[in-house]
């Protein structure tokens, strides 16, 4: 799979009734304001590294909806001008959680 097609659909995922994602000044400051690490905005490194994933199975997981070992992926929910993806730390926990197959 193409780097350019996973962001393609990160940037449909990410994109918030139809309007595209804020970019990394939105980030910026729902991190500055998180009171917990969850409530946090997390790289695409960091949620690899969370859901002891690499970063193309990861990849892999935005462009069809599920991890390599059955999870769901966690949904994009901001890719900046120069494409790096966030995920939403609440739901990157709510994945972390769930049973492996």
């Amino acid at each position: 799979m193409k780097h350019d097609e996973v962001i393609a659909k990160a940037r449909a995922q990410a994109a918030i009734d139809g309007k595209p994602s804020q970019g990394i000044g939105a980030v910026g400051a729902t991190n500055r304001m998180a009171k917990d690490y969850w409530d946090r905005k997390l790289s695409l490194k960091e949620v690899s590294v969370l859901l002891n994933v690499t970063m193309s199975a990861l990849k892999v997981g935005i462009a069809t909806g599920t991890l390599p070992d059955g999870r769901t992926c966690p949904r994009v929910s901001a890719v900046t001008g120069s494409r790096v993806m966030f995920f939403d730390g609440v739901e990157v926990k709510a994945v972390m959680e769930q049973k492996r197959r």
